[in-house]
């Protein structure tokens, strides 16, 4: 469609013009209507296809070429078993990695053989999220405002405290962790207990992304176009936060954020990926090639990896800030991507798979 949209443009362009209008009014139409909708699976479709109009869209408006120069990276392995869109995938050891989805359940992989080992079931709404707590814990994030953490199988506890659904969620060392929900707000959680620690508010709109920036320091991105760098200390006797910086650029939501170092790199719906200094808050680099807008970022070394719901990943040398591979694949939007070691990554998908990749 991509590939047809464009060369309609460049063959009769303006008819092509007023396509890609309509497309996109009905786009935004299916957004609006998102924000009233309360039936969880309608917003579940009704979201797949305004991305998938968006795409349309997109193809319409730029000529979309091969990247003739760019060397097409394809993947090692596909792992089948979830039946619904995969919205988070996060490796828990060397040898495993959990995902979670919209059927409502997370599974566990053994990466060597790409088989499921484990269902797990308990969340009532779709699971958005997924980190990894260190030996062999993980925490998840649904639809249903709840976080969950796991170990061999079974939920240790419940995370309850959200009003909207949970979208992120980062691990804060080994005994919290942070999640940021559509209900605007950031909340830190003790790992063993399940006991809210802490709730920051500042976002303007609904929070899409979570990271840890080092110890005691988080990042934030929200539906508000901005990222948000919070200090976070704990005692024996009180929690305290404050927000220490306010990262603008980007023209749209900012929907994931990924910490190495004195770097961060932000993907949003504005199609670009930005690279900003820790220590600065400047931009010191904007990355732009995808069709639409960037789901998921990681840093895989001394590389980006991007993944995108123009339904490919691309990784990028941040040293030029160019795209040096591009990883097609996936038949729909690519929700997140995970580091697995060895410069090989997982990306999940709303086609229901997560793929494995060597990046380099």
């Amino acid at each position: 469609w991509l590939k047809l949209f464009s060369r309609l443009q460049f063959l009769a362009g303006p008819a092509v013009l007023v396509m890609q209008t309509i497309v996109a009014e009905q786009a935004q139409r299916l957004r609006e209507a998102l924000a009233t909708c309360s039936d969880v699976d309608l917003r579940s479709v009704v979201e797949k296809v305004a991305r998938d109009l968006e795409v349309l869209s997109a193809g319409a408006s730029a000529v979309v070429t091969a990247d003739v120069h760019v060397p097409q990276l394809s993947s090692t392995a596909c792992l089948l078993g979830h039946r619904g869109g995969v919205n988070g995938v996060v490796a828990v050891d060397a040898e495993h990695v959990v995902s979670g989805s919209e059927d409502r359940t997370l599974k566990v992989w053994n990466l060597a053989s790409g088989k499921c080992i484990a269902s797990l079931s308990g969340h009532s709404e779709a699971v958005t999220c997924v980190a990894a707590l260190g030996a062999g814990k993980f925490i998840s994030g649904s639809e249903d405002k709840t976080l969950r953490i796991w170990l061999n199988g079974q939920c240790l506890a419940t995370c309850q405290g959200h009003t909207r659904p949970v979208r992120s969620v980062a691990s804060l060392g080994s005994d919290m962790a942070v999640s940021g929900a559509s209900d605007r707000r950031i909340s830190v959680w003790d790992t063993e207990s399940g006991e809210n620690l802490a709730t920051l508010s500042g976002h303007k709109d609904q929070i899409w992304c979570v990271a840890e920036v080092s110890e005691g320091r988080i990042i934030s991105g929200s539906n508000d176009r901005t990222l948000r760098v919070w200090d976070v200390a704990t005692s024996s006797v009180a929690f305290s936060s404050s927000c220490v910086a306010t990262l603008e650029g980007h023209a749209h939501c900012v929907c994931s954020v990924a910490v190495l170092g004195d770097r961060a790199a932000s993907g949003s719906k504005d199609k670009t990926v930005r690279i900003w200094s820790l220590n600065s808050w400047d931009c010191v680099a904007k990355l732009e090639g995808h069709l639409t807008y960037v789901r998921c970022v990681m840093f895989v070394g001394s590389r980006l990896v991007s993944g995108s719901s123009d339904r490919t990943l691309r990784v990028w040398d941040l040293s030029t800030s160019q795209c040096v591979g591009s990883m097609e694949g996936h038949t729909d939007s690519v929700a997140c991507v995970a580091a697995l070691g060895n410069d090989v990554v997982a990306s999940s998908s709303d086609d229901s798979t997560i793929r494995v990749w060597k990046v380099s």
